[in-house]
């Protein structure tokens, strides 16, 4: 395995997702000026003239969004990420990449290795830009953000490594979009049918928030093991592709 290679295919990765992650950085800038906005609303403007009634019955909900939209949209710079190996299907890499002095470990590692700096870069943006936002609206960073954070960041690794996968396997957006699907509704059916014969989590927002803090010491180990796996199943699938 070589270094070098593996610096460049990074680079490479991170140069085919510059036009979309410049897109996700919009749509990121988007969220939180909205959010402030919406917040300074509330304190000083048209929403702060809202009867005390309905104030209080929209601003719990309207802090939470304020607070979850922008980490959502960065951690979805992942899942961005992982539509670059759409654009080495449409452009046909696999020819090219044969006469590169590197292997499947090396594509794989290198695509992961972007995922990995991606997963740290939200990691850091999600936890300062929450603590900023509890502050700002006067509300404790408790566990139950934490848990939120967790649970983003797993969920759109999760997303970014299926997308990945369905790319390899089918080689085209629109397999690989129900492919991915398939996955989704399987995972739903599952948690319904766990939730009603086992775990039995009321659908409130406390029983929400018990549930996210439940799932918290899990996911650390989840997002490593999807990480761990999504790069092994690359590897071979990436080695099929070469024969």
């Amino acid at each position: 395995m070589k270094k070098s290679a593996v610096k460049s295919l990074i680079y490479k990765e991170f140069y085919m997702a510059k036009k979309p992650m410049l897109i996700q950085t919009i749509t990121l800038l988007f969220f939180a000026v909205l959010g402030i906005l919406i917040e300074i609303s509330f304190q000083m403007g048209n929403l702060a003239l809202l009867p005390d009634a309905v104030l209080k019955e929209i601003k719990g909900t309207a802090d939470v969004s304020v607070i979850i939209y922008p980490v959502f949209a960065a951690c979805c710079f992942t899942y961005t990420m992982s539509d670059g190996s759409l654009k080495d299907e449409d452009v046909a890499w696999k020819r090219f990449s044969y006469t590169l002095p590197a292997g499947a470990i090396n594509f794989a590692l290198a695509k992961f290795i972007s995922f990995l700096i991606l997963m740290v870069f939200e990691s850091i943006f999600s936890f300062a830009y929450v603590a900023l936002a509890c502050h700002f609206i006067g509300v404790a960073f408790s566990k139950v953000y934490v848990s939120y954070i967790l649970i983003l960041i797993a969920f759109t690794t999760f997303m970014a490594v299926i997308n990945h996968t369905g790319i390899l396997l089918f080689h085209t957006r629109d397999k690989a979009g129900l492919f991915m699907t398939g996955i989704l509704f399987a995972l739903i059916f599952l948690a319904v049918f766990l939730n009603r014969n086992i775990l039995k989590i009321e659908f409130t927002g406390e029983g929400i928030e018990k549930a996210a803090v439940w799932l918290s010491p899990w996911l650390l180990g989840a997002i490593v093991v999807i990480w761990v796996l999504g790069f092994l199943i690359s590897v071979m699938l990436l080695k099929r592709r070469e024969k």
